[in-house]
Order: C-alpha cells, then structure tokens, then sequence
C-alpha cells in the first residue's frame, strides 16, 4: 500500500526534477494505481474489523458482530467522505483558495447514502442478535454507543440532507467533522 501511494505522488517529485519519461510512465499506470489503492485501503479496513472478530469475550455486544468487517468498510467509506470535506476547508482557509462547494455538497449526498446506509445496517445487526436490549441499560457502554450513533451517525445524516445546510460552508463542515 506504501508502494502504491508513492507511485502515485511521485508525480509531484518527477514534475519537480523535469524527469518527463519516467512522469509520462507513471501517468500511463495511474489508472489501474488508483484502483489498487482503493482496493487495498477497503482490504486493509475489513481486515481491521476481522480482528475483532477473534475476541468476542473482550467486546461489549453493542460492538461485537459478525459482520463487523463489513461496518468497518461503510464507516471507513463515510469518514473517508467527512475527511475529504474536512480537509478541504482547512486547506481552502489555509491556502486561501476558494471552497469548492458544488462538488463538496455532492459528497455530502453520498456520504448521506453511506450514513443512512450505516445506521440501518447497524440497528438490523443489533436486532438480529438480540443486542438492542443493552442500548436501553444506563451503562457507560450504551451512552457511548448512542452518542456515536446519534452524533456521528444520525445527526450528520439528518443535517445533510437539507440543501441549505449542504450548501452551506459551516454547516457542510460541522456536518463533516460530527463524522
């Protein structure tokens, strides 16, 4: 993955040095680079998730689920949507570049997609294995779960699906880092 990610920003360096044959090859390979860094990223999310499923004693059963590589992967892809937003402002308020809002706001719809996505895999799961029971107990681990669902989950979710808070420099940011 290493690899990967440094042929792909070796662009910038070859561009730097004036090292056209060796830039004309890497730009020829980008394509397929691009699709296995994505591949490899998603790989590497679900097989973080697969640890977990090694030591279900140790795991509260809010968390704990069999499918728990697959929420690895749609979290992965919801915050990688909030971090692109995130990083954006910063680097427009850095930079003192102009916010590319149209494109911004169209994430913000995905990422709505993948939240709404989450969620429902998520409550289906607790559901299936009988785990709702324990967000309704006055536990630390329930009021950690339901301000991870509520906050990072649906409340992003719910304020962006209004066009005047996606549309909306602070609101698309707020939105973005409650991800």
């Amino acid at each position: 993955y290493t690899t990967v990610l440094a042929i792909e920003f070796s662009p910038v360096v070859l561009e730097k040095f004036h090292l056209e044959r060796p830039l004309a090859i890497v730009r020829k390979i980008s394509p397929p680079l691009i699709i296995l860094g994505v591949l490899l990223s998603t790989l590497h999310q679900s097989s973080l998730g697969s640890l977990f499923l090694i030591i279900p004693g140790r795991m509260h059963p809010l968390w704990y689920s069999n499918i728990i590589p697959f929420l690895f992967i749609i979290s992965c892809v919801a915050a990688g949507l909030a971090m692109t937003i995130f990083e954006s402002f910063l680097s427009s308020r850095a930079f003192g570049r102009e916010l590319e809002l149209p494109l911004l706001s169209e994430l913000a719809k995905v990422m709505v997609v993948t939240l709404v996505l989450f969620f429902t895999v998520r409550v289906q799961d607790l559901m299936n294995r009988d785990a709702l029971q324990y967000v309704l107990q006055p536990t630390y681990q329930s009021i950690m779960f339901l301000g991870e669902l509520l906050l990072g989950v649906v409340l992003p979710a719910v304020l962006l699906m209004f066009n005047k808070i996606r549309t909306n420099r602070a609101g698309l940011f707020y939105s973005a880092a409650l991800v």
